[in-house]
């Protein structure tokens, strides 16, 4: 069975950053092997090791974002083709009918999806479009660049966010 995707961007945040770590620990070791680092004191070198596993943070959790919101748009698609029978399922294709009048048959997240699923869900599972909605603030922010202040309380962390899309591929299929 092939490992899910919130699986393997997780082996894979784990394995960089452990690559990272190892490799700045060992400049610091072999202070006399002369590399682009030889002249920084160690402070500096931790300074740079801690940039370099902030961005694989980010790197990491746009990956895995950006896996989520194919989830939600395949489920999405597969409620409309499939016509099943569920409420959530006719939601989504009333919604859908509204978007193929407007000739504009592409569902976006803010606007399509994730109200539907906010409507449909009660207790942990809504708890959790919540979160994912939240997330993808996160997302937008690192998608655009970065060019704005961070102004939405706590950034979210990768892990957090693993945890979410493992949430979501199990909330999914229950609807």
């Amino acid at each position: 069975m092939a490992a899910t995707l919130p699986a393997v961007v997780l082996e894979q945040y784990e394995d960089t950053k452990q690559s990272i770590t190892y490799y700045f620990d060992s400049i610091k070791s072999q202070a006399t092997v002369v590399n682009k680092y030889a002249l920084k004191s160690f402070d500096e070198i931790d300074l740079i090791k801690k940039q370099r596993l902030d961005e694989l943070e980010h790197i990491s959790a746009l990956t895995l974002l950006s896996g989520m919101e194919a989830m939600l748009q395949d489920d999405y698609s597969e409620r409309v083709i499939k016509r099943k029978k569920s409420v959530l399922s006719r939601q989504v294709r009333n919604n859908f009918k509204k978007l193929k009048i407007k000739k504009n048959c592409r569902p976006t997240l803010d606007r399509d999806i994730f109200p539907i699923w906010k409507e449909h869900l009660a207790g942990s599972d809504r708890e959790c479009i919540i979160k994912t909605i939240e997330c993808f603030q996160y997302r937008h922010w690192l998608a655009h660049g970065r060019y704005w202040v961070w102004k939405h309380g706590k950034i979210p962390q990768f892990y957090e966010i693993s945890v979410l899309a493992e949430l979501l591929e199990d909330v999914l299929p229950k609807y």
